[in-house]
Parts: structure tokens; sequence; C-alpha cells
């Protein structure tokens, strides 16, 4: 099994400039790294929307993801 190293996460998420409570859109979840990086930044408070056409990545950032995140299935 092969491990995705996100590029660029550093420079992507903070030229985003999230803050607790920003809603935010990542429309290619893959890995999740750059999905759990916005997450860290705008919590608690904030909305991350996320989706991927591959089921199997939804499921993996779930997993990933801490357990008093509130994840909805849509």
């Amino acid at each position: 099994m092969t491990v995705h190293k996100s590029v660029l996460l550093k420079e992507t998420v903070e030229a985003l400039n999230l803050k607790n409570g920003s809603i935010a859109v990542d429309a290619t979840l893959g890995g999740g790294g750059h999905g759990l990086e916005i997450l860290k930044r705008i919590s608690p408070d904030g909305k991350l929307i996320a989706f991927d056409q591959d089921e199997r990545a939804v499921e993996a950032f779930r997993k990933r993801v801490s357990d008093d995140a509130e994840l909805k299935k849509n």
C-alpha cells in the first residue's frame, strides 16, 4: 500500500486564510491531508464540506477524523 503525501499542504491551506468558524469546501478529498488541516484551522465552529468520486476515499477520511467531529453523509 502506498501512502499519499499532500503536495504544498502548508502553502495551500495558509493561502485560504481560514479561521475558527470558516466554511470550506474540499472537492477532491482524496487521502484527506488537506481536509484534516482545514478542519484543524476552522474548528470547533467551522464547517468542512468535502467529497470525492471515490467513496473509499470518503470512508477512509471518516476513519481519520476525531470522534468529536460531526460527520454527515449526504
